[in-house]
């Protein structure tokens, strides 16, 4: 068994590192993040990675007896979008605590850097890489990663789906993706040739999306009101 690390997968973990360890840098001084995403041409906000923090604030409304999907102490994060685990995760990361915060931070923003570069390296394709760079540099890339919105946790988790060929690796990663955000669900068809897999799946979400039928109607009140 090789336990080294190809050179090629060791290029893709240290640009990664440079990248994620420099926008973390950036978010410790409000004046460099303020300035640097506004000469990006996006709309910066404070604090950093505000999406992501958001979820500190919906923790706080929920544990003071609030209905975080319904009502919040905050002018503008009025609404929890997402199903409720993500509370429970916060919580239990401690996230509220300002160095866990930005090393979690810097752990999904190294693997989407590393995604991003190996997607790249596996198309091997000019047009493509042209492409990716393009949607790197573009504005909706930018925003995504100056609030840290939370699809960029489900994109990763469906990258690393679609890409392993071992259907009980597939399978987790089907089942926390679609916990934590629901729409993941179409990935099912993944399964479609492995049928013990895909009726587990299957059966999985129907009762999962039974018992989180109150949380949907809130979630989608919650982004209607958003949008």
């Amino acid at each position: 068994m090789n336990i080294f690390l190809s050179k090629a997968t060791l290029v893709k973990i240290f640009f990664s590192l440079i990248l994620s360890t420099a926008l973390i840098g950036l978010s410790f001084d409000n004046y460099l993040w303020m300035n640097f995403w506004g000469f990006l041409n996006v709309p910066p906000v404070l604090p950093a990675f505000s999406d992501f923090n958001a979820l500190n604030i919906f923790l706080e409304s929920k544990n003071i007896g609030l209905n975080p999907y319904l009502e919040t102490n905050h002018e503008i994060h009025t609404g929890l979008a997402y199903p409720i685990i993500w509370l429970y995760l916060v919580d239990f990361l401690n996230l509220e605590n300002i160095l866990n915060f930005k090393i979690t931070v810097f752990i999904i923003v190294f693997f989407y850097f590393y995604i991003l570069i190996d997607f790249a390296h596996r198309i091997n394709s000019r047009k493509f890489n042209i492409l990716l760079l393009i949607f790197f540099f573009s504005t909706s890339n930018f925003l995504l990663l100056e609030r840290l919105n939370i699809e960029i946790i489900i994109f990763s988790l469906i990258y690393f789906l679609l890409i392993n060929k071992k259907s009980l690796i597939q399978f987790v990663l089907f089942i926390i993706s679609f916990v934590l955000k629901i729409y993941p669900i179409y990935c099912i068809f993944i399964f479609i040739d492995k049928k013990k897999y895909f009726f587990s799946t299957l059966i999985f979400t129907l009762i999962y999306l039974f018992f989180l039928r109150e949380q949907i109607s809130w979630m989608v009140g919650s982004i209607v009101e958003c949008a």
